[in-house]
């Protein structure tokens, strides 16, 4: 698949609104990039999070990630290092931390060496406020190195310390999705639930509390799926939340191939999630190969529909929100087993969106039209084996750029000029799900907008770490960014600021069409 970064450069005087590189965090020029803290573990391969997680500069978005340092630790799911870096790839703290002070208990859940203990190197954060207290809680995923079960961890920062806050309950390794995963945080109950304004973490078909207490694994009193025996469950490697349904609804956990329903008694002391519906013409496959997301692609069909890579039939699929059925889908160009999570959003300029999908060989946009097909809009050759990174959008009035990273170059393509290559960026990765963020680290020095990669040469390349871009302050190029991009399935409405505030209920992103995007930043 692909990541995002960057090594070396192109012109030194580049056009205006060209990326430029303003940090690298994990090389050595200058020295103080270099982390001083396990200093071999500098490679990256997962999307990085943007959040003022606290600490200096006060008042700025910082920039999480995992670090790893061979291919060793990638094969056996272990090894990562959670890092924050600021505005300047200065890195500001780090888990686990050998100067980290001794605690006397042990956090909620957790093994008794979890100040050791590391995290699983590919796969993706969330961050927000979710537990009803101040600061942003990180929920990454341990590492399996010392036990025989996945974990959920939540981390604060904390007097210049990353510090583990409790750990989920254990799933056993067979129901866990191993390395590419991405948590997601929401709120599933409601305004009229006693916890209301404390958020939910969903991985998979899972769903946690605000301290990592599982409330519910889906499943179907229908008989479509259990959770021993019988067909599995819809699954997904990316967590996706949203009422689809309709009003009076509680949000929905949307695996790609299936939907759960949530409900909990008046007392909150039971949950359950059923599935509502599935779709059997994706891929069931272990570990699950779908990418979902929420948007309005068909106008004239009430709700929204949900956008589903199956990167097994290399396929993207537009489902019904309400039933599953498939109401269009193309294969994607250049055959093999790929496809990578949707990006959504007006990419041409003409009225209603795109979908923008990579594939093995090529990046494609396409468009839902009136006779219930998907047309490609247009396709640019790439490089990535494995065809399942992600890309983002930067939308505004004057311009809309696509950033997407394959295992060699960073490219930024031209959504309303047919794709038109604007720049492309040396860089390397192995890949996996990632891509590129955009954000504004820092409003207030005018800080309008940044692209954020992260790269890893461990299995050769140029580059490593992760790299923050300039964009010489064109408005055509970044303009003015929000200053957080929380999870891997971001989208506008699913955090309200850089504080990590969650909504209680969340808008609806697909009602107004400058807000009907996923993974587009605004």
């Amino acid at each position: 698949m692909a990541l995002f970064f960057i090594c070396v450069f192109m012109a030194a005087t580049p056009a205006h609104g060209m990326l430029t590189p303003r940090c690298n965090w994990g090389v050595g020029t200058p020295s103080h990039f270099v982390p001083t803290v396990w200093q071999n573990s500098t490679q990256v391969v997962m999307m990085p999070v943007v959040m003022d997680f606290g600490g200096p500069p006060l008042g700025t978005s910082k920039v999480a990630f995992i670090s790893f340092e061979n291919a060793s630790q990638i094969n056996r799911d272990g090894g990562g290092v959670l890092r924050i870096i600021d505005n300047q790839c200065n890195e500001i703290a780090r888990f686990p931390d050998p100067n980290l002070p001794g605690v006397s208990i042990i956090p909620p859940g957790c093994p008794a060496n979890i100040l050791s203990h590391y995290l699983a190197p590919v796969s993706g954060l969330a961050a927000g406020r979710i537990d009803g207290t101040a600061g942003v809680t990180i929920v990454a995923v341990l590492d399996e190195l010392t036990s025989n079960h996945k974990q959920l961890v939540g981390l604060k920062l904390s007097g210049g310390y990353l510090t583990p806050r409790w750990c989920s309950s254990p799933l056993p390794l067979g129901d866990f999705i191993p390395g590419t995963t991405a948590p997601a945080i929401a709120q599933l109950d409601g305004p009229n639930s006693s916890s209301s304004g404390l958020s939910e973490i969903i991985i998979d078909n899972k769903v946690y509390d605000r301290y990592g207490v599982l409330r519910y694994t889906g499943f179907s009193f229908g008989g479509n799926c259990a959770t021993s025996g019988g067909p599995p469950c819809p699954r997904s490697r990316t967590a996706v939340v949203a009422n689809v349904l309709g009003p009076n609804m509680l949000p929905q956990v949307i695996t790609g191939r299936g939907l759960y329903e949530s409900s909990i008694n008046l007392n909150n002391s039971l949950w359950s999630g059923t599935l509502a519906w599935s779709n059997s013409n994706i891929t069931n496959a272990s570990p699950p190969l779908v990418y979902p997301a929420v948007a309005e692609i068909v106008a004239s069909s009430p709700g929204p529909e949900i956008v589903v890579t199956d990167t097994m039939q290399s396929t993207v699929r537009v489902l019904s929100s309400s039933n599953g059925a498939q109401l269009a889908s193309a294969v994607l160009p250049g055959g093999g087993h790929c496809g990578g999570p949707p990006m959504i959003g007006d990419a041409d300029g003409v009225p209603g969106p795109e979908i923008g999908v990579a594939s093995c060989s090529f990046y494609t946009l396409f468009k839902y039209n009136n006779t219930a097909t998907l047309t490609q809009v247009w396709k640019k050759p790439i490089s990535d084996p494995s065809g399942q990174t992600a890309s983002a959008m930067f939308l505004n009035p004057t311009g809309r750029r696509i950033f997407y990273a394959d295992e060699n170059s960073l490219w930024v393509f031209d959504g309303m000029m047919n794709g038109n290559v604007i720049q492309t960026i040396p860089t390397s990765s192995s890949t996996a799900i990632e891509g590129p963020v955009i954000a504004a680290l820092d409003h207030a020095t005018g800080d309008r907008g940044v692209v954020i990669l992260a790269a890893n040469n461990y299995l050769g390349g140029c580059c490593k770490g992760v790299k923050i871009f300039n964009d010489l302050g064109s408005p055509i190029l970044i303009g003015s960014a929000s200053s957080f991009w929380n999870e891997h399935s971001y989208h506008f409405t699913n955090v309200l600021d850089s504080l990590g505030t969650i909504p209680v209920i969340e808008a609806d992103s697909w009602v107004s069409p400058a807000r009907n995007t996923y993974r587009v930043q605004q």
